[in-house]
């Protein structure tokens, strides 16, 4: 049934940030930790599980992690903007738009040495 359903992905949520602690750590400032930080899980989970089935409801394709993450930074923020390392926010968006070329670029040169070698 639908409650049966909707109370397992609420377990499996809670699981899911309760295995992942190392991402809210390193995004979250010790001075800003929630005294429920098992509520402040949940509700990252929530929203990024939200956006994902959104996003899939409507066939436009996501990144889970990026997604997890926002959606930390978003809860970190909602107990002052001091609370988030916006540091290590920063440098994870930086990752986040270098990766696709960076990889393009990895992809065509090995792509352009096995054709050299093949002779394609």
């Amino acid at each position: 049934t639908a409650p049966q359903k909707m109370k397992k992905l609420v377990g499996e949520l809670n699981v899911s940030m309760a295995r992942n602690p190392d991402i809210q750590g390193e995004l979250g400032n010790s001075r800003g930790t929630s005294s429920k930080p098992e509520l402040d899980g949940f509700a990252a989970e929530t929203a990024g599980a939200s956006t994902i089935i959104g996003a899939s409801v409507l066939g436009i394709p996501v990144s889970t992690t990026h997604i997890i993450c926002t959606s930390i930074m978003g809860v970190g923020t909602t107990m002052g903007t001091s609370t988030v390392k916006w540091g290590v926010a920063r440098t994870i968006m930086w990752a986040w738009i270098l990766t696709i070329p960076i990889s393009a670029l990895i992809g065509y040169s090995v792509f352009a040495i096995v054709r050299m070698v093949i002779g394609y």
